[in-house]
C-alpha cells in the first residue's frame, strides 16, 4: 500500500476531510499494529473558519495546526477525552481534518484492551466517536505535534485501492458556529459512523 506523504496533506482540509474516507489508518502500539479504515471526518478551516480552533489567532495550544501537513493536532475537550485531527495546507495556514469514526480491519482484541471496554460491547462503539478514537488507539496530549509523515512514524495512512463505498456529507457536530456548513464526512451506512441524527 502507499503511503500518504506530505504534499497529500497539503491540500485544503475540504478536500482532505473527503478523500480520507477509506483510506487505512495505521498504528503502532506496544500491544501490536492496528489497521482501520477511516469512515468519519471533519474540515476545519483554520482563520477562513469561525469554528475551527484557529480561526482568531495562534496560541500556545493551537500551535500544531500552523506546523508542517502531516501533524497531529489532539487537543482535550469537555475534560473528558481527546479529539485527534491531522494538519492540512502548507506550514503557516491552519487547517485540519477531526478524525471522528474509524472501522477496525484487525487487532480487535487489542482495541478492547486499550480502551479497557468488556468484549461483550459492539466493536463498533469502540471506534465510532472523535474521543472513542483516542481512547482505542491510546492517543493522548503526547501525540500532539506529532508528524505522522515522517518514515519512522507510528502513525502512517495508506492508500486503499479496494474502497469503493459512498461518500456523503452533512453539517458538523457539536459546534455553535458555521453550524450550515456541510464539511463533515462520512461512508454511507457504515456501524463505525457516530451516532448522530439532525433535526
Amino acid at each position: 500500500m502507499k503511503v500518504l506523504l506530505k504534499n497529500y496533506f497539503e491540500q485544503s482540509p475540504l478536500i482532505v476531510a473527503q478523500d480520507l474516507i477509506g483510506k487505512i489508518f495505521q498504528i503502532k502500539t506496544d500491544l501490536g499494529v492496528l489497521k482501520l479504515m477511516v469512515v468519519e471526518t471533519e474540515a476545519y478551516l483554520g482563520d477562513q473558519d469561525s469554528a475551527s480552533h484557529a480561526y482568531k489567532k495562534q496560541t500556545e495550544s493551537n500551535a500544531p495546526m500552523f506546523m508542517d501537513p502531516g501533524t497531529l493536532y489532539v487537543y482535550f475537550t469537555y475534560g473528558m477525552h481527546y479529539c485527534m485531527n491531522v494538519t492540512c495546507w502548507p506550514k503557516g495556514k491552519p487547517g485540519a481534518v477531526l478524525f471522528r469514526g474509524l472501522q477496525p480491519l484487525s487487532g480487535a482484541d487489542i482495541l478492547y484492551r486499550l480502551s479497557g471496554k468488556d468484549p461483550s460491547i459492539k466493536l463498533s462503539n469502540l471506534t465510532n466517536g472523535p474521543g472513542k478514537i483516542t481512547k482505542a488507539l491510546g492517543i493522548d496530549k503526547s501525540f500532539n505535534g506529532y508528524d505522522i509523515t515522517k518514515k519512522s512514524s507510528k502513525i502512517k495512512i495508506f492508500e486503499n485501492v479496494d474502497f469503493a463505498g459512498k461518500v456523503v456529507s452533512s453539517p458538523r457536530i457539536g459546534i455553535s458556529n458555521n453550524k450550515e456548513k456541510l464539511w463533515r464526512f462520512y461512508l454511507s451506512d457504515c456501524q463505525f459512523v457516530s451516532k448522530y441524527k439532525f433535526n
